[in-house]
């Protein structure tokens, strides 16, 4: 072939060895990188050729798939015969067969269980819809059309493989029938249940059921997940109405670790039973002070709450006196949420925690009448404060949320002065209408100077504690609203233009003021709440201790900062005043009955305000005495002239 023809088709020696573009003018022999590089330009190399592909055989594809339908038959006729000879239930040999299919009809080299397809399709949808819109994708031979709702077995896999990881020796023994209905019958007359609803009463009878039904059914997953239910039910009412007299033989820690180990394993098989049982285990680390395992069974109850649909709300009849089972469900589910998404809010606001349900994507509507069929004469004052209670703790949560996202997110760091200002005038708005929205023996006050103000009202333990919560909560949102302005750079050279377009935004330095004014008396007055209130709660309940003892390290945080950047302030000596009596309140708390961990907590929020208080009189000290010695060096000066 003429080299001229194939320098037109193809690049040379050269060129094709590095890869690159072969440049040829007609007139040179030579391509311009073998001219400029002094090489023979050739085209030498042989030419390779594509192999062509075999093409499918289709008596191979037959004979493949008849190898392993032969195995699939195999696998059947083995499995029937163990089952005749070892008497298994339905439900593990459609498990294992359906395990033995999935493995031989798949690739080895594709990672595919039976749990991880249940996993990342079916447990998005409510367990009552499975039937009637999933496909059976795992089996690639029947008819895609073919739906659960044609099979005549009720068929579960997950639940069937999931039952098989206990055995009789590994389920604990549960507390005697008669005191977890006990129990129940004094949280169903309780306010408490207005508090934390992490049950339905009426549901829950069908759990206890279940969980002491006879020996075949408890083995089920059904009968499992209802145990752990009931131990988690126990644990956590242990410190909910421990002073009851029925919890005395009562080994709550027990029972909370047994329905831990328990529900580790029911993880794949999602349902409002499963659901309640983390969200109680989560309740039970609170009042226990195991924080961090909190945390972490708050994470899995928010996930398994968007798992199953709760962020969604499902219109309910509010004046349906008796609602059916389906409606129980759905409005316990939407219950759980909410339970998930205050305590969410709470551990962004408290730990500085990204949180893990975003506003965005839920349906925040309030309930009308969370629950209608609460009412009990024996605790009308009780039911009463309850009622109007929780539909605040929704409308604070939502502010909480608003304050990170708005605050503290990292979007918000790289907000202007100006558009900061805006934001905390804006929350501080929302807050002060949220609390005048509170009925008038309900409502925050807002500065408190002094105990004798403080009242509270004739409630009982569970509501007092949350009329206590909701106090602190309200001053502690304050400070960190307003505690934001302490970040603002005072050099800022753009913010003064902003301030005179935007007459909405007060003058950058009296604003700055009094937010840190707003926050030094929040502070204060949290002490002073405190003051007066923590002594008569530890008193009944030793766990209130540890549960608010994170508001006054906050608040004497904020004012030894204050003290620190202005020693001789006209309110330096009374908040010493104030931060070293708290200090006598916190080491005056009783430690005997708690566990050590409760203990050491305790002592590192004793030695942290401790630090604090040494630390603000220390400026003091020497800011006094540099005064002093400034008065008199000027003293002499006057004498000498």
């Amino acid at each position: 072939m003429d080299p001229l023809a194939l320098m037109r088709k193809k690049a040379c020696d050269a060129c094709h060895k590095r890869k690159i573009q072969c440049e040829k003018v007609k007139s040179e022999p030579a391509c311009d990188w073998c001219r400029h590089h002094d090489l023979s330009c050739t085209f030498n190399r042989v030419r390779g050729r594509r192999k062509k592909a075999k093409p499918t055989s289709k008596f191979s594809d037959e004979q493949s798939l008849s190898y392993r339908l032969e195995h699939i038959e195999d696998a059947l006729d083995r499995l029937i015969t163990r089952n005749e000879s070892s008497n298994k239930s339905p439900d593990t040999l459609v498990s294992a067969i359906s395990t033995q299919v999935a493995t031989i009809t798949r690739p080895p080299n594709v990672a595919f269980t039976l749990s991880s397809f249940e996993r990342s399709s079916v447990l998005s949808i409510p367990s009552h819809e499975l039937h009637s819109s999933i496909s059976l994708p795992a089996f690639s031979g029947f008819d895609e059309g073919c739906s659960l709702s044609k099979v005549a077995e009720d068929v579960s896999f997950n639940r069937a493989v999931t039952a098989s990881r206990h055995s009789q020796g590994d389920l604990y023994d549960l507390p005697e029938e008669v005191l977890v209905r006990q129990v129940l019958e004094q949280f169903s007359k309780s306010s408490m249940r207005l508090i934390h609803p992490v049950i339905d009463p009426v549901l829950f009878e069908e759990t206890i059921t279940q969980a002491y039904s006879s020996e075949e059914d408890q083995f089920s997953v059904d009968g499992i997940s209802a145990r752990a239910c009931v131990l988690a039910f126990v644990s956590v009412m242990c410190y909910l109405q421990g002073n009851s007299g029925i919890f005395f033989s009562v080994d709550c820690t027990v029972y909370a670790a047994e329905a831990y180990r328990i529900v580790s394993g029911l993880l794949d098989t999602a349902d409002i039973v499963v659901l309640q049982t983390i969200t109680m285990l989560h309740l039970y680390h609170i009042f226990s002070g195991h924080y961090q395992s909190a945390i972490l069974m708050h994470s899995v109850a928010s996930r398994l709450v968007f798992l199953l649909g709760g962020h969604v709300s499902t219109p309910l009849d509010s004046h349906d006196t008796n609602p059916s089972q389906g409606n129980r469900m759905k409005r316990q589910l939407r219950m759980l949420f909410w339970q998930c998404y205050i305590f969410d809010k709470h551990i962004t606001l408290r730990t500085g925690n990204p949180p893990l349900i975003q506003d965005d994507y839920c349906d925040l509507t309030p309930l009308t009448d969370h629950d209608s069929s609460s009412s009990h004469p024996n605790h009308s004052s009780d039911f009463a404060f309850m009622h109007q209670v929780f539909p605040t703790d929704l409308s604070l949560s939502h502010l909480k949320s608003k304050t990170y996202n708005s605050l503290y997110s990292p979007q918000a760091k790289a907000k202007s002065d100006a558009d900061v200002l805006r934001t905390i005038r804006e929350l501080d708005d929302e807050l002060e209408n949220w609390r005048l929205s509170l009925p008038a023996e309900v409502r925050p006050a807002l500065s408190i100077l002094d105990k004798a103000h403080v009242r509270l009202p004739e409630l009982k333990l569970p509501p007092s504690t949350r009329y206590v919560s909701l106090h602190l909560e309200y001053h502690h949102l304050i400070i960190t609203i307003h505690q934001a302005s302490g970040r603002l750079n005072p050099f800022e050279p753009d913010i003064r233009p902003q301030l005179q377009l935007d007459a909405s935004i007060p003058q950058r330095d009296g604003a700055v003021q009094s937010s840190n004014n707003l926050s030094l008396e929040a502070s204060r007055s949290t002490l002073v709440y405190l003051g007066a209130t923590l002594n008569g709660l530890v008193s009944v309940a030793s766990w209130v201790a540890t549960l608010v003892s994170f508001y006054p390290a906050v608040a004497v945080k904020a004012l030894c900062l204050n003290i620190l950047a202005d020693p001789l302030g006209p309110q330096a000596q009374l908040d010493m005043q104030l931060m070293r009596s708290t200090a006598l309140l916190i080491r005056g708390m009783p430690l005997e009955g708690m566990p050590p961990h409760k203990r050491i907590y305790m002592q590192q929020v004793d030695n942290f305000v401790a630090e604090m208080i040494r630390l603000a009189s220390g400026a003091m000290s020497n800011k006094t005495w540099d005064k002093e010695q400034l008065d008199e060096e000027m003293e002499i000066c006057t004498i000498a002239t």
